[in-house]
């Protein structure tokens, strides 16, 4: 082992950490995640009102 050898033997990486959760396979055909991380509903809701609130501009000065 010559001068570059000893160099990059030192300068290695440490060892990987372990993994924290299992992997994740996602489907082929979908392109949206079937695992739902964010809480969403999976399926579609049907919206029955809507509210709307018009509010004044504010004055200007």
């Amino acid at each position: 082992m010559g001068h570059i050898g000893a160099r990059v033997l030192h300068a290695l990486l440490p060892g990987r950490r372990m993994r924290l959760s299992a992997r994740i396979v996602k489907c082929g055909t979908s392109r949206y995640n079937t695992w739902n991380r964010d809480g969403r509903p999976r399926d579609s809701t049907l919206i029955t009102a809507i509210e709307i609130t018009v509010h004044p501009p504010a004055p200007q000065g």
